[in-house]
Protein backbone atom coordinates (compact mmCIF):
# COMPACT_ATOMS: atom_id res chain seq x y z
CA UNK A 1 0.00 0.00 0.00
CA UNK A 2 1.61 3.32 -1.26
CA UNK A 3 0.25 6.45 0.35
CA UNK A 4 2.25 9.21 -2.50
CA UNK A 5 2.34 12.86 -1.36
CA UNK A 6 2.55 11.58 2.58
CA UNK A 7 4.17 14.22 4.61
CA UNK A 8 4.67 14.19 8.58
CA UNK A 9 1.66 16.24 9.29
CA UNK A 10 -0.61 14.08 7.20
CA UNK A 11 0.73 10.85 7.10
CA UNK A 12 -2.04 9.44 9.93
CA UNK A 13 -4.51 11.17 8.67
CA UNK A 14 -3.75 9.06 5.08
CA UNK A 15 -2.99 5.87 6.76
CA UNK A 16 -6.44 6.47 8.61
CA UNK A 17 -8.35 7.24 5.65
CA UNK A 18 -6.90 4.12 4.01
CA UNK A 19 -8.31 1.63 7.11
CA UNK A 20 -11.32 3.14 6.62
CA UNK A 21 -12.01 3.02 3.02
CA UNK A 22 -10.75 -0.66 3.42
CA UNK A 23 -13.05 -1.71 6.56
CA UNK A 24 -15.65 -0.58 4.57
CA UNK A 25 -15.14 -2.97 2.00
CA UNK A 26 -14.65 -5.82 4.41
CA UNK A 27 -18.30 -4.77 6.07
CA UNK A 28 -19.64 -2.63 8.59
CA UNK A 29 -21.11 -5.28 10.64
CA UNK A 30 -19.89 -6.30 14.41
CA UNK A 31 -18.95 -9.49 12.80
CA UNK A 32 -17.13 -8.06 9.88
CA UNK A 33 -12.83 -8.83 10.27
CA UNK A 34 -11.59 -5.58 12.23
CA UNK A 35 -8.48 -3.42 10.30
CA UNK A 36 -7.91 -2.28 13.74
CA UNK A 37 -6.72 -5.62 15.46
CA UNK A 38 -3.59 -5.56 13.67
CA UNK A 39 -3.33 -8.52 11.53
CA UNK A 40 -4.95 -7.61 8.39
CA UNK A 41 -3.01 -4.40 8.26
CA UNK A 42 0.70 -4.65 8.91
CA UNK A 43 3.82 -1.70 8.86
CA UNK A 44 6.81 -2.49 7.69
CA UNK A 45 9.01 1.24 7.50
CA UNK A 46 6.58 3.40 5.95
CA UNK A 47 4.63 0.95 4.26
CA UNK A 48 1.69 -0.70 4.90
CA UNK A 49 0.82 -4.43 3.64
CA UNK A 50 -2.33 -6.06 3.18
CA UNK A 51 -2.75 -10.06 4.44
CA UNK A 52 -5.01 -10.77 1.94
CA UNK A 53 -4.90 -14.20 3.50
CA UNK A 54 -6.78 -13.16 6.32
CA UNK A 55 -9.71 -11.96 3.86
CA UNK A 56 -12.71 -13.32 2.12
CA UNK A 57 -12.70 -14.29 -1.52
CA UNK A 58 -14.89 -11.14 -2.51
CA UNK A 59 -12.77 -8.53 -1.13
CA UNK A 60 -10.10 -10.20 -2.33
CA UNK A 61 -10.72 -10.18 -5.60
CA UNK A 62 -11.52 -6.46 -5.02
CA UNK A 63 -8.30 -5.30 -3.74
CA UNK A 64 -6.64 -7.34 -6.52
CA UNK A 65 -8.96 -5.56 -9.54
CA UNK A 66 -7.98 -1.83 -7.22
CA UNK A 67 -3.71 -3.25 -7.52
CA UNK A 68 -4.11 -4.19 -11.13
CA UNK A 69 -4.15 -1.02 -12.34
CA UNK A 70 -1.12 -0.22 -10.62
CA UNK A 71 2.87 0.17 -11.47
CA UNK A 72 3.88 -2.70 -9.52
CA UNK A 73 2.03 -5.55 -9.24
CA UNK A 74 0.19 -6.06 -5.91
CA UNK A 75 0.82 -2.31 -5.47
CA UNK A 76 -2.79 -0.48 -4.10
CA UNK A 77 -2.32 2.95 -4.45
CA UNK A 78 -3.93 5.22 -2.40
CA UNK A 79 -5.68 7.32 -5.14
CA UNK A 80 -7.04 3.70 -7.31
CA UNK A 81 -8.11 3.06 -3.16
CA UNK A 82 -10.55 6.72 -3.16
CA UNK A 83 -11.26 6.47 -6.88
CA UNK A 84 -12.91 2.82 -5.97
CA UNK A 85 -14.38 4.64 -3.24
CA UNK A 86 -16.10 7.58 -5.25
CA UNK A 87 -17.70 5.10 -7.52
CA UNK A 88 -18.93 2.53 -5.17
CA UNK A 89 -19.35 4.03 -2.13
CA UNK A 90 -23.36 4.01 -1.82
CA UNK A 91 -23.25 0.37 -2.98
CA UNK A 92 -20.91 -0.67 0.02
CA UNK A 93 -22.55 1.63 2.79
CA UNK A 94 -25.92 1.15 1.79
CA UNK A 95 -26.98 4.80 2.96
CA UNK A 96 -31.24 5.22 2.95
CA UNK A 97 -32.34 5.46 -0.15
CA UNK A 98 -33.75 8.64 0.16
CA UNK A 99 -34.69 11.12 3.11
CA UNK A 100 -38.25 9.90 3.05
CA UNK A 101 -37.01 6.73 4.27
CA UNK A 102 -35.15 7.79 6.83
CA UNK A 103 -37.55 9.70 8.27
CA UNK A 104 -39.88 7.04 8.37
CA UNK A 105 -37.38 5.25 10.52
CA UNK A 106 -35.51 8.14 12.56
CA UNK A 107 -38.58 10.84 13.01
CA UNK A 108 -36.23 13.46 13.81
CA UNK A 109 -38.35 16.75 12.81
CA UNK A 110 -40.00 18.41 15.99
CA UNK A 111 -39.90 15.09 17.99
CA UNK A 112 -39.49 15.89 21.84
CA UNK A 113 -37.63 12.55 21.51
CA UNK A 114 -34.82 14.61 19.70
CA UNK A 115 -32.55 17.18 20.49
CA UNK A 116 -32.43 19.53 18.01
CA UNK A 117 -29.52 21.69 18.12
CA UNK A 118 -28.51 24.93 16.56
CA UNK A 119 -24.99 24.87 14.85
CA UNK A 120 -23.37 27.52 12.51
CA UNK A 121 -20.45 26.57 10.39
CA UNK A 122 -17.80 29.37 10.51
CA UNK A 123 -15.99 28.04 7.77
CA UNK A 124 -18.98 27.17 5.14
CA UNK A 125 -20.96 30.12 5.80
CA UNK A 126 -24.05 27.91 6.50
CA UNK A 127 -26.56 27.55 9.29
CA UNK A 128 -27.52 24.29 10.63
CA UNK A 129 -29.89 22.35 12.90
CA UNK A 130 -27.89 18.99 14.50
CA UNK A 131 -30.71 16.29 15.22
CA UNK A 132 -29.92 13.18 17.88
CA UNK A 133 -32.14 10.80 19.53
CA UNK A 134 -31.54 11.31 23.29
CA UNK A 135 -32.05 7.99 24.18
CA UNK A 136 -28.67 7.08 21.98
CA UNK A 137 -27.06 9.86 23.87
CA UNK A 138 -28.05 8.63 27.08
CA UNK A 139 -26.84 5.53 26.06
CA UNK A 140 -24.02 6.60 25.25
CA UNK A 141 -23.73 8.98 28.80
CA UNK A 142 -24.54 5.59 30.85
CA UNK A 143 -21.47 3.82 29.12
CA UNK A 144 -18.96 7.00 29.38
CA UNK A 145 -17.20 5.21 32.44
CA UNK A 146 -17.26 1.97 31.74
CA UNK A 147 -15.93 2.93 27.92
CA UNK A 148 -12.35 4.67 29.38
CA UNK A 149 -13.95 7.86 29.07
CA UNK A 150 -15.47 7.61 25.90
CA UNK A 151 -18.66 8.65 24.89
CA UNK A 152 -19.37 6.38 22.15
CA UNK A 153 -22.31 6.14 20.37
CA UNK A 154 -24.32 2.68 19.85
CA UNK A 155 -24.58 1.07 16.22
CA UNK A 156 -27.40 2.22 14.55
CA UNK A 157 -27.17 5.81 16.07
CA UNK A 158 -28.74 8.08 13.45
CA UNK A 159 -26.93 11.69 13.52
CA UNK A 160 -28.73 14.67 11.06
CA UNK A 161 -27.75 18.01 10.11
CA UNK A 162 -30.00 19.96 8.06
CA UNK A 163 -28.65 22.89 6.35
CA UNK A 164 -30.04 26.30 5.77
CA UNK A 165 -30.43 29.44 3.76
CA UNK A 166 -30.91 33.06 5.16
CA UNK A 167 -34.22 32.21 4.76
CA UNK A 168 -34.59 29.43 6.84
CA UNK A 169 -35.11 27.45 4.17
CA UNK A 170 -34.11 23.69 3.91
CA UNK A 171 -31.56 22.97 1.71
CA UNK A 172 -29.88 19.73 2.44
CA UNK A 173 -29.22 16.82 4.95
CA UNK A 174 -25.48 15.56 6.31
CA UNK A 175 -26.91 12.44 7.39
CA UNK A 176 -23.91 10.08 9.86
CA UNK A 177 -24.97 6.73 10.91
CA UNK A 178 -23.36 4.59 13.12
CA UNK A 179 -21.93 1.24 12.19
CA UNK A 180 -21.47 -2.25 14.22
CA UNK A 181 -17.75 -1.69 13.52
CA UNK A 182 -17.44 1.19 15.79
CA UNK A 183 -17.32 3.61 12.31
CA UNK A 184 -19.70 5.78 10.89
CA UNK A 185 -20.83 6.01 7.41
CA UNK A 186 -21.83 9.59 6.09
CA UNK A 187 -24.57 10.34 2.97
CA UNK A 188 -26.14 13.59 1.95
CA UNK A 189 -29.57 14.34 1.07
CA UNK A 190 -30.81 17.26 -1.36
CA UNK A 191 -33.75 19.49 -0.79
CA UNK A 192 -36.06 17.41 -2.40
CA UNK A 193 -34.82 14.11 -0.34
CA UNK A 194 -32.61 12.45 -2.62
CA UNK A 195 -29.38 11.10 -2.63
CA UNK A 196 -26.56 12.83 -3.58
CA UNK A 197 -23.05 12.46 -4.13
CA UNK A 198 -21.84 15.88 -2.77
CA UNK A 199 -22.83 18.27 -0.20
CA UNK A 200 -23.72 22.04 -1.20
CA UNK A 201 -21.32 24.57 -0.69
CA UNK A 202 -22.72 28.16 0.84
CA UNK A 203 -21.32 31.44 -0.18
CA UNK A 204 -20.01 34.14 1.66
CA UNK A 205 -23.44 35.38 2.19
CA UNK A 206 -24.65 32.21 3.09
CA UNK A 207 -26.34 31.27 0.32
CA UNK A 208 -26.02 27.81 -1.51
CA UNK A 209 -23.13 28.01 -4.12
CA UNK A 210 -23.77 25.32 -6.99
CA UNK A 211 -20.37 26.88 -8.78
CA UNK A 212 -18.14 25.45 -5.96
CA UNK A 213 -17.77 21.70 -5.67
CA UNK A 214 -19.07 20.80 -1.89
CA UNK A 215 -18.11 17.70 0.43
CA UNK A 216 -17.79 14.53 -1.32
CA UNK A 217 -19.04 11.98 0.61
CA UNK A 218 -16.32 8.87 0.33
CA UNK A 219 -13.66 11.05 1.18
CA UNK A 220 -14.25 14.15 2.89
CA UNK A 221 -16.98 13.03 5.78
CA UNK A 222 -14.57 14.23 8.76
CA UNK A 223 -13.91 17.94 7.64
CA UNK A 224 -17.25 18.62 8.44
CA UNK A 225 -16.79 18.28 11.91
CA UNK A 226 -13.53 20.16 11.82
CA UNK A 227 -14.98 23.12 11.92
CA UNK A 228 -19.04 23.42 13.39
CA UNK A 229 -19.18 25.78 16.52
CA UNK A 230 -22.31 25.72 19.36
CA UNK A 231 -24.11 29.04 18.76
CA UNK A 232 -26.63 28.91 21.15
CA UNK A 233 -26.48 32.64 22.05
CA UNK A 234 -27.38 34.05 18.41
CA UNK A 235 -31.31 32.41 18.36
CA UNK A 236 -33.11 34.02 20.31
CA UNK A 237 -35.59 30.75 19.79
CA UNK A 238 -33.07 28.32 19.66
CA UNK A 239 -34.48 24.54 20.64
CA UNK A 240 -31.84 24.53 23.31
CA UNK A 241 -32.75 26.79 25.45
CA UNK A 242 -30.79 25.77 29.04
CA UNK A 243 -27.73 28.62 29.18
CA UNK A 244 -25.36 25.41 28.81
CA UNK A 245 -21.86 27.43 29.95
CA UNK A 246 -21.59 26.47 34.02
CA UNK A 247 -22.53 22.56 32.92
CA UNK A 248 -19.50 22.51 30.24
CA UNK A 249 -17.16 23.11 33.61
CA UNK A 250 -18.47 20.58 35.59
CA UNK A 251 -18.50 17.16 33.93
CA UNK A 252 -16.10 14.46 34.52
CA UNK A 253 -12.49 14.77 34.66
CA UNK A 254 -11.31 13.98 31.70
CA UNK A 255 -13.47 14.85 28.98
CA UNK A 256 -15.15 12.84 26.66
CA UNK A 257 -13.07 12.12 23.12
CA UNK A 258 -15.40 9.81 21.24
CA UNK A 259 -14.20 6.72 18.87
CA UNK A 260 -15.56 7.91 15.61
CA UNK A 261 -13.14 5.27 13.44
CA UNK A 262 -9.23 6.53 13.32
CA UNK A 263 -9.74 9.33 10.67
CA UNK A 264 -11.66 11.53 12.87
CA UNK A 265 -9.33 10.62 15.80
CA UNK A 266 -7.77 14.19 15.83
CA UNK A 267 -7.26 16.61 18.80
CA UNK A 268 -7.05 19.32 16.68
CA UNK A 269 -10.63 18.74 15.53
CA UNK A 270 -12.09 18.22 19.11
CA UNK A 271 -11.33 21.62 20.17
CA UNK A 272 -13.25 23.21 17.31
CA UNK A 273 -17.01 21.94 17.80
CA UNK A 274 -16.86 22.60 21.72
CA UNK A 275 -18.59 25.20 24.18
CA UNK A 276 -15.57 27.83 24.20
CA UNK A 277 -15.12 28.68 27.38
CA UNK A 278 -11.16 27.99 27.28
CA UNK A 279 -11.56 26.05 30.44
CA UNK A 280 -12.80 22.19 29.42
CA UNK A 281 -13.65 20.82 26.27
CA UNK A 282 -15.37 17.75 24.85
CA UNK A 283 -14.94 15.79 21.85
CA UNK A 284 -17.07 16.43 18.63
CA UNK A 285 -19.75 14.25 19.33
CA UNK A 286 -19.14 14.71 23.41
CA UNK A 287 -20.58 18.09 22.86
CA UNK A 288 -24.38 16.38 22.68
CA UNK A 289 -23.91 14.72 25.80
CA UNK A 290 -23.25 17.77 27.74
CA UNK A 291 -25.29 19.43 25.84
CA UNK A 292 -28.07 17.01 26.99
CA UNK A 293 -27.17 16.63 30.62
CA UNK A 294 -27.60 20.50 30.60
CA UNK A 295 -31.04 20.50 29.48
CA UNK A 296 -31.89 17.83 31.55
CA UNK A 297 -30.73 19.51 34.56
CA UNK A 298 -32.41 23.00 33.33
CA UNK A 299 -35.68 21.58 32.93
CA UNK A 300 -35.92 19.56 35.78
CA UNK A 301 -34.76 22.83 38.30
CA UNK A 302 -38.01 24.64 35.95
CA UNK A 303 -40.28 21.77 36.46
CA UNK A 304 -40.47 21.07 32.52
CA UNK A 305 -39.36 17.47 32.21
CA UNK A 306 -41.58 15.61 29.63
CA UNK A 307 -42.18 12.38 30.98
CA UNK A 308 -40.08 10.57 28.97
CA UNK A 309 -37.21 12.82 29.83
CA UNK A 310 -37.93 11.96 33.22
CA UNK A 311 -37.25 7.99 32.68
CA UNK A 312 -33.72 9.10 31.02
CA UNK A 313 -33.22 11.85 34.06
CA UNK A 314 -34.11 9.03 36.35
CA UNK A 315 -31.45 6.61 34.38
CA UNK A 316 -28.60 8.94 34.32
CA UNK A 317 -28.96 10.68 37.94
CA UNK A 318 -26.81 8.38 39.44
CA UNK A 319 -23.84 8.76 36.77
CA UNK A 320 -24.00 12.20 36.79
CA UNK A 321 -24.76 13.85 40.73
CA UNK A 322 -23.38 16.70 40.11
CA UNK A 323 -25.00 17.82 37.56
CA UNK A 324 -28.57 15.87 38.30
CA UNK A 325 -30.02 16.57 41.44
CA UNK A 326 -32.71 13.91 42.74
CA UNK A 327 -35.60 14.30 40.89
CA UNK A 328 -37.77 14.58 44.38
CA UNK A 329 -36.09 17.73 44.68
CA UNK A 330 -38.25 20.75 43.97
CA UNK A 331 -35.93 23.84 42.77
CA UNK A 332 -38.67 25.68 41.47
CA UNK A 333 -42.13 27.34 42.21
CA UNK A 334 -44.90 29.62 41.26
CA UNK A 335 -46.35 31.77 44.53
CA UNK A 336 -49.99 32.75 44.93
CA UNK A 337 -49.41 35.85 43.54
CA UNK A 338 -47.88 34.38 40.45
CA UNK A 339 -44.10 34.85 41.04
CA UNK A 340 -41.73 32.37 40.13
CA UNK A 341 -39.25 31.53 42.44
CA UNK A 342 -35.95 28.98 41.88
CA UNK A 343 -33.52 27.61 44.12
CA UNK A 344 -29.91 28.77 44.82
CA UNK A 345 -27.88 26.48 45.87
CA UNK A 346 -25.45 26.42 48.91
CA UNK A 347 -22.58 27.75 48.17
CA UNK A 348 -19.63 25.21 47.61
CA UNK A 349 -16.47 25.52 49.63
CA UNK A 350 -14.01 26.82 47.02
CA UNK A 351 -16.70 29.30 46.01
CA UNK A 352 -16.04 32.90 46.39
CA UNK A 353 -17.56 36.53 46.03
CA UNK A 354 -16.22 39.66 45.30
CA UNK A 355 -13.43 40.60 42.34
CA UNK A 356 -9.69 39.85 42.06
CA UNK A 357 -7.71 42.63 43.07
CA UNK A 358 -6.22 42.19 39.28
CA UNK A 359 -9.83 42.73 37.97
CA UNK A 360 -9.10 46.43 35.92
CA UNK A 361 -11.98 47.66 37.37
CA UNK A 362 -11.71 46.27 41.26
CA UNK A 363 -12.99 48.73 44.03
CA UNK A 364 -11.12 48.23 47.40
CA UNK A 365 -14.44 47.82 48.98
CA UNK A 366 -14.84 44.33 47.15
CA UNK A 367 -12.33 42.14 48.72
CA UNK A 368 -12.52 38.61 47.64
CA UNK A 369 -14.40 36.22 50.44
CA UNK A 370 -15.99 33.23 50.60
CA UNK A 371 -20.30 33.86 51.23
CA UNK A 372 -20.91 33.89 54.48
CA UNK A 373 -24.05 31.84 54.42
CA UNK A 374 -24.25 27.91 54.15
CA UNK A 375 -27.22 26.88 52.91
CA UNK A 376 -29.42 27.41 49.62
CA UNK A 377 -32.15 29.86 49.16
CA UNK A 378 -35.14 30.91 46.91
CA UNK A 379 -34.86 34.24 44.66
CA UNK A 380 -37.43 35.37 42.53
CA UNK A 381 -36.56 35.19 38.98
CA UNK A 382 -37.80 37.77 37.61
CA UNK A 383 -37.86 41.57 39.29
CA UNK A 384 -40.67 42.79 41.20
CA UNK A 385 -42.88 43.96 38.01
CA UNK A 386 -45.32 47.16 38.47
CA UNK A 387 -48.18 44.75 38.51
CA UNK A 388 -46.95 42.12 41.39
CA UNK A 389 -46.55 45.56 43.44
CA UNK A 390 -49.84 47.33 42.86
CA UNK A 391 -51.26 43.64 44.27
CA UNK A 392 -50.10 45.26 47.72
CA UNK A 393 -50.07 48.74 46.85
CA UNK A 394 -52.86 49.61 43.84
CA UNK A 395 -52.23 53.31 43.92
CA UNK A 396 -48.62 52.38 42.68
CA UNK A 397 -47.89 54.17 39.54
CA UNK A 398 -44.59 55.23 37.84
CA UNK A 399 -44.51 58.37 36.01
CA UNK A 400 -42.79 58.53 32.69
CA UNK A 401 -39.08 59.37 32.45
CA UNK A 402 -38.94 61.99 29.79
CA UNK A 403 -41.28 61.49 28.10
CA UNK A 404 -40.55 57.31 28.07
CA UNK A 405 -43.50 54.82 29.93
CA UNK A 406 -42.29 52.80 33.24
CA UNK A 407 -45.71 51.69 34.12
CA UNK A 408 -47.17 48.99 32.29
CA UNK A 409 -47.94 45.62 34.20
CA UNK A 410 -44.56 43.65 33.25
CA UNK A 411 -42.44 46.35 33.30
CA UNK A 412 -39.97 46.81 36.76
CA UNK A 413 -41.24 48.17 39.91
CA UNK A 414 -39.17 51.74 40.50
CA UNK A 415 -39.59 54.28 42.20
CA UNK A 416 -39.72 52.46 45.37
CA UNK A 417 -37.82 53.06 48.11
CA UNK A 418 -35.92 50.52 50.98
CA UNK A 419 -38.88 50.85 53.88
CA UNK A 420 -41.24 50.07 50.39
CA UNK A 421 -39.14 47.09 49.67
CA UNK A 422 -39.70 46.08 53.20
CA UNK A 423 -42.95 46.58 53.46
CA UNK A 424 -44.04 44.32 50.18
CA UNK A 425 -41.66 41.73 51.53
CA UNK A 426 -43.92 41.94 54.99
CA UNK A 427 -46.92 42.02 52.61
CA UNK A 428 -46.15 38.79 50.97
CA UNK A 429 -45.60 36.98 53.96
CA UNK A 430 -49.29 37.41 55.57
CA UNK A 431 -50.76 36.07 52.45
CA UNK A 432 -52.94 32.96 53.60
CA UNK A 433 -51.37 30.90 50.93
CA UNK A 434 -47.77 31.39 51.32
CA UNK A 435 -47.94 31.40 55.50
CA UNK A 436 -49.85 27.84 54.59
CA UNK A 437 -47.28 26.64 52.28
CA UNK A 438 -44.26 27.75 55.02
CA UNK A 439 -42.76 30.29 52.86
CA UNK A 440 -40.85 33.42 54.57
CA UNK A 441 -40.21 36.42 51.99
CA UNK A 442 -37.10 38.68 52.76
CA UNK A 443 -35.16 40.91 50.67
CA UNK A 444 -31.77 39.18 49.66
CA UNK A 445 -28.57 40.09 51.20
CA UNK A 446 -26.28 41.47 48.66
CA UNK A 447 -23.68 38.36 49.33
CA UNK A 448 -26.50 36.37 48.21
CA UNK A 449 -27.25 38.51 45.17
CA UNK A 450 -23.75 38.14 44.02
CA UNK A 451 -23.75 34.59 44.18
CA UNK A 452 -26.51 33.98 42.70
CA UNK A 453 -25.64 36.62 40.15
CA UNK A 454 -22.37 34.59 39.49
CA UNK A 455 -24.14 31.26 38.33
CA UNK A 456 -22.42 29.12 39.85
CA UNK A 457 -19.46 29.58 37.69
CA UNK A 458 -17.68 32.39 39.02
CA UNK A 459 -18.76 35.09 35.81
CA UNK A 460 -17.60 38.40 35.58
CA UNK A 461 -20.98 39.75 34.48
CA UNK A 462 -24.17 38.43 35.02
CA UNK A 463 -24.16 37.06 30.95
CA UNK A 464 -20.61 35.89 31.29
CA UNK A 465 -17.14 36.79 31.15
CA UNK A 466 -17.01 38.60 27.46
CA UNK A 467 -16.98 42.56 27.16
CA UNK A 468 -18.68 44.20 25.61
CA UNK A 469 -22.27 42.53 26.34
CA UNK A 470 -23.53 40.57 23.65
CA UNK A 471 -26.60 40.73 21.88
CA UNK A 472 -29.08 39.70 23.83
CA UNK A 473 -27.01 40.31 27.52
CA UNK A 474 -29.53 42.84 29.03
CA UNK A 475 -31.43 46.12 29.33
CA UNK A 476 -28.56 48.36 29.28
CA UNK A 477 -27.50 52.40 27.75
CA UNK A 478 -27.59 51.24 24.26
CA UNK A 479 -27.26 53.19 20.45
CA UNK A 480 -30.90 54.31 21.01
CA UNK A 481 -31.42 55.53 24.54
CA UNK A 482 -28.04 56.97 23.99
CA UNK A 483 -29.15 58.83 20.96
CA UNK A 484 -32.46 59.74 22.38
CA UNK A 485 -31.42 61.31 26.15
CA UNK A 486 -27.97 62.77 24.65
CA UNK A 487 -25.99 60.21 27.17
CA UNK A 488 -22.76 57.64 27.49
CA UNK A 489 -23.47 54.51 26.31
CA UNK A 490 -22.52 51.14 24.55
CA UNK A 491 -21.45 51.88 21.30
CA UNK A 492 -22.92 49.30 18.20
CA UNK A 493 -25.19 47.48 21.08
CA UNK A 494 -29.03 47.00 21.12
CA UNK A 495 -31.72 46.21 23.09
CA UNK A 496 -34.60 47.87 21.57
CA UNK A 497 -35.89 49.60 25.00
CA UNK A 498 -35.53 52.92 25.71
CA UNK A 499 -36.23 52.67 29.39
CA UNK A 500 -37.30 49.91 31.60
CA UNK A 501 -38.09 46.42 29.67
CA UNK A 502 -40.60 44.35 30.47
CA UNK A 503 -39.11 41.66 32.86
CA UNK A 504 -37.61 38.31 31.24
CA UNK A 505 -36.45 39.91 27.70
CA UNK A 506 -33.47 39.17 27.68
CA UNK A 507 -30.46 35.67 28.16
CA UNK A 508 -31.01 34.03 32.07
CA UNK A 509 -27.97 32.99 33.67
CA UNK A 510 -27.31 29.48 35.03
CA UNK A 511 -29.48 29.81 37.37
CA UNK A 512 -32.24 30.78 35.58
CA UNK A 513 -32.54 34.28 37.06
CA UNK A 514 -33.23 37.16 34.35
CA UNK A 515 -32.13 40.85 34.31
CA UNK A 516 -29.42 40.51 36.94
CA UNK A 517 -27.65 42.66 34.90
CA UNK A 518 -29.57 45.86 33.21
CA UNK A 519 -32.88 47.22 33.68
CA UNK A 520 -32.79 48.22 36.92
CA UNK A 521 -30.71 48.12 39.97
CA UNK A 522 -32.17 45.54 42.97
CA UNK A 523 -32.24 46.75 46.92
CA UNK A 524 -30.75 44.22 49.53
CA UNK A 525 -31.47 43.39 52.93
CA UNK A 526 -27.10 44.64 53.34
CA UNK A 527 -26.08 47.84 54.88
CA UNK A 528 -22.98 49.50 53.53
CA UNK A 529 -20.06 48.21 55.64
CA UNK A 530 -16.48 46.73 54.62
CA UNK A 531 -16.39 43.34 53.66
CA UNK A 532 -13.49 40.69 55.46
CA UNK A 533 -10.56 42.08 54.95
CA UNK A 534 -11.17 45.23 53.07
CA UNK A 535 -9.80 48.75 54.40
CA UNK A 536 -11.99 50.92 56.76
CA UNK A 537 -12.25 53.98 54.32
CA UNK A 538 -15.22 53.15 51.65
CA UNK A 539 -13.82 54.15 48.08
CA UNK A 540 -16.47 56.76 48.16
CA UNK A 541 -15.79 59.57 50.08
CA UNK A 542 -19.48 61.05 49.94
CA UNK A 543 -20.82 57.82 50.86
CA UNK A 544 -18.92 56.17 53.86
CA UNK A 545 -19.49 52.72 55.42
CA UNK A 546 -21.44 53.08 58.77
CA UNK A 547 -23.80 55.95 57.05
CA UNK A 548 -26.95 53.69 57.12
CA UNK A 549 -26.82 53.20 53.18
CA UNK A 550 -28.36 50.43 52.15
CA UNK A 551 -26.47 48.41 49.25
CA UNK A 552 -28.19 48.18 45.90
CA UNK A 553 -26.92 45.39 43.59
CA UNK A 554 -26.79 44.68 39.61
CA UNK A 555 -27.02 47.64 37.32
CA UNK A 556 -29.91 49.85 34.62
CA UNK A 557 -31.45 50.60 31.47
CA UNK A 558 -28.84 53.55 32.00
CA UNK A 559 -25.92 52.05 32.62
CA UNK A 560 -23.09 50.90 30.20
CA UNK A 561 -19.70 50.98 32.12
CA UNK A 562 -17.80 47.24 33.09
CA UNK A 563 -17.20 48.52 36.07
CA UNK A 564 -21.20 49.31 36.96
CA UNK A 565 -22.11 45.36 35.13
CA UNK A 566 -19.87 43.52 36.46
CA UNK A 567 -21.31 41.17 39.38
CA UNK A 568 -19.06 42.25 42.50
CA UNK A 569 -19.65 46.37 41.84
CA UNK A 570 -21.65 47.19 45.48
CA UNK A 571 -23.53 50.45 44.90
CA UNK A 572 -24.36 52.39 48.12
CA UNK A 573 -27.95 53.98 48.61
CA UNK A 574 -29.50 56.51 50.90
CA UNK A 575 -32.95 54.17 52.06
CA UNK A 576 -35.09 57.13 51.15
CA UNK A 577 -33.99 56.65 47.62
CA UNK A 578 -37.18 56.70 44.92
CA UNK A 579 -35.66 56.55 41.24
CA UNK A 580 -36.36 55.34 37.70
CA UNK A 581 -33.39 53.12 37.93
CA UNK A 582 -33.95 50.98 41.00
CA UNK A 583 -36.79 47.97 42.09
CA UNK A 584 -36.22 44.80 43.41
CA UNK A 585 -35.99 41.17 43.88
CA UNK A 586 -37.33 39.11 46.57
CA UNK A 587 -35.57 35.94 48.47
CA UNK A 588 -37.61 33.04 50.22
CA UNK A 589 -36.73 30.86 52.85
CA UNK A 590 -38.84 27.49 52.27
CA UNK A 591 -37.80 25.09 55.06
CA UNK A 592 -39.89 22.33 53.99
CA UNK A 593 -37.87 22.11 50.75
CA UNK A 594 -34.11 22.22 52.41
Amino acid sequence: MTIPGRTVHNSHYLAASFLYQLQTMLGADSDSPSVMDGKIVQRQGKELYIDLDRLAPGPVGTLRQIASGAGSPGDVSFTAMTAYMDEHYYQLTRPYPNLHELIKEHPYRDNPNWMSIPVDSATFHRRRVLHINKDRIADALVSYFSNNDLLMYGKGTVIVAESLDKRGEFVEAEVLRKRGDTFWNFSVYDSGGALVPASVTFDEDGEPDPKTPGLRTSKDCAICHRVDRLDLSGDPEAPVRTPVRAFFQRLPARTPEIHLGPEYYDHMAFTELTEANAKRKDGVFGVYGSLFLSELAGRKRLGTLTPEDQVRYRRLQPYYPELLTPLERIDSLTNSIGMRMVRIPEPKSYELIGSIVSDPEHRSDETRHHPPFHTGFFLSMYKVTNGEYRRFRPDHHVPPYRGIDLDDDDQPAVNVSYDDAVAFVVWLNTLPAEHAAGRTYRLPTEEEWEFAARGGDDRRFPWGDQWPPPEGAGNFADDASGKYFAWEHLASYHDDFLATSPVGKFLPNPYFLYDMGGNTYEWTASLYEPFPGASSVAPLPDRPYGAGMRVTRGSSWADELPKVLRCAFRNPMPPGSRVAFLGLRVAADIPSLH
